[in-house]
């Protein structure tokens, strides 16, 4: 009876779940679409196959792997982890994130073709790596890209009105010796935490001044900021020369090679 129940509440709300879900997949796609890019061209993967592998992944978040991002909300309530815990939540979803970069990256290389084998380790080897490092601040991303579209509620509706940046600050008071001697003695775990939390708090702020607009100020936002994540990611393929042609000339046959170069 109980799981009837849950069956019928899913079913209610279908359009609420399937909405959350479409979100959570563009976030995904939006904040590691060009560093996944940006990886695998470290990597020395070919752009077509690079393309291969990042449009894999994408089609895997929309048709159901996103839903991991509710997992990790899953997970971290049963561990006992809440939002107020900054560096236990940041440790968390940085492994969590490294995890699946493991997991799905993977997958798609295979999926797209890519076979050698050293190209694959070190791609998955600098997919953790970022994963680890910038996992945390990509599922805080989620999080605001869903308050951007109204699928969560903002922390706080009203104007934003942000305050003067840290490096306004840092120039306006760096004569004064006592306050430039307690940044330096500052711990750089205590320094990243602060500006992380400085970071997330203007979100929240700026999520939420959004959130009181219209629907269409909603969508502009949003669809800008995953405009801006693709344009980044065509700046990329762009700026680096391609490897398309040498692996082709590689899998190539000499005599094919030589008579082709004669043909010109």
């Amino acid at each position: 009876m109980a799981l009837d129940g849950r069956i019928a509440k899913l079913w209610k709300n279908r359009r609420n779940i399937l909405k959350k879900h479409i979100v959570d997949a563009t976030a995904l796609t939006t904040f590691f679409f060009p560093i996944g890019v940006a990886t695998d061209v470290f990597a020395d993967i070919n752009d077509i196959n690079n393309l291969k592998v990042r449009l894999s992944m994408t089609a895997a978040g929309y048709c159901g792997l996103a839903q991991l991002v509710n997992l990790r909300d899953h997970l971290k309530g049963k561990i006992g982890i809440s939002e107020k815990d900054v560096w236990s939540g940041a440790i968390f979803d940085g492994l969590y994130s490294g995890g699946l970069a493991l997991g799905i990256r993977g997958s798609a290389y295979i999926f797209s073709g890519v076979d050698d084998w050293k190209k694959v380790a070190t791609g998955l080897t600098l997919g953790f790596t970022t994963n680890i490092v910038l996992g945390s601040v990509g599922l805080k991303f989620i999080d605001f890209y869903e308050k951007l579209c109204g699928v969560k509620k903002a922390d706080v509706l009203g104007e934003y009105v942000p305050k003067k940046s840290i490096l306004k600050n840092m120039i306006a008071r760096i004569g004064k010796t006592s306050i430039y001697q307690k940044a330096v003695s500052m711990k750089p775990a205590k320094v990243c935490g602060a500006v992380f939390e400085k970071v997330s708090d203007n979100l929240s702020r700026f999520s939420g001044y959004i959130q009181s607009k219209s629907r269409k100020t909603q969508i502009g936002v949003a669809a800008a900021f995953t405009a801006a994540s693709l344009l980044v990611s065509g700046g990329i393929y762009l700026a680096t020369p391609d490897t398309s042609i040498r692996d082709s000339l590689y899998k190539t046959p000499p005599a094919k090679v030589l008579t082709h170069a004669s043909d010109l």
